[in-house]
């Protein structure tokens, strides 16, 4: 027969456990005025009925700037107030936001004629009410061709400007491009007897003025029987001849 293994046991009557719960909150800054006399903390759900509960406070008032002490302390339901759980807030005065929105513009080449002093640049929907504003500026005036220095400059609603924006742009002249017409036309046969020396070509409209013409010639001489090369060659309106088309 083995060993006994044996333990001694204090047996005792079941009582019932008792459920802790939260009954109140408080907050307080800095110094500690005394259990119960702090600002009161509400239940988010508007009832301490749980052991664990959200609390929920709107409109602290909170001390001067600087650091301070945060505390908030809870009791529970059979009165007992429990520790206090204090962090430290770095607390700063709140300052609105002010809405910052374009209320100028100017442009300027090369040389900075100073502020204010650019060339008005106008907001594409004719106010300047956004903080981004989409510029327009039709006509803009450029200096003479190469490399130039363009610049733009902007003023917010608290009179301030900001820095320049420059891009260097490669200014070219432009020359207006020449409207290319037909003014003369001629035909031969075989051997090119010289520019303008051909047999003339009229246009169908009996004028000359478009880019492109009909021609007409009534009665062509034709050359003997046999193979033979029909040439026909035009002249522009800036007295240029083309090359001769082969047939």
């Amino acid at each position: 027969m083995g060993p006994v293994f044996s333990n001694v046991i204090d047996v005792q009557s079941d009582q019932p456990s008792m459920v802790i719960a939260v009954a109140q909150a408080e907050y307080f800054w800095d110094t500690d005025p005394g259990t119960g006399n702090g600002n009161p903390v509400l239940a988010s759900d508007g009832n301490f009925d749980s052991v664990f509960e959200q609390l929920n406070k709107t409109g602290i008032a909170t001390p001067g700037t600087g650091l301070h002490k945060f505390n908030i302390r809870i009791k529970d339901n059979t009165g007992v107030w429990g520790p206090v759980f204090s962090n430290v807030i770095d607390v700063q005065s709140n300052q609105s936001s002010m809405v910052i929105a374009v209320a100028q513009a100017e442009y300027f080449w090369d040389t900075d004629p100073g502020t204010g002093n650019g060339t008005p640049v106008l907001a594409v929907d004719g106010t300047f009410d956004n903080v981004i504003e989409q510029l327009s500026k039709t006509g803009v005036s450029t200096p003479g061709s190469g490399l130039h220095k363009f610049n733009i400059r902007i003023k917010d609603n608290m009179g301030v400007w900001g820095p320049v924006f420059t891009n260097v742009i490669n200014i070219q002249q432009t020359s207006a491009s020449p409207q290319i017409a037909i003014s003369q036309a001629e035909y031969f046969w075989d051997t090119d007897p010289g520019e303008g020396n051909g047999t003339v070509l009229l246009a169908a409209d009996a004028s000359f003025d478009s880019s492109f013409e009909q021609l007409t010639d009534s009665g062509i001489a034709l050359p003997a029987n046999g193979l033979h090369v029909f040439n026909v060659r035009i002249k522009d309106n800036m007295g240029v001849w083309g090359l001769f088309l082969e047939m």
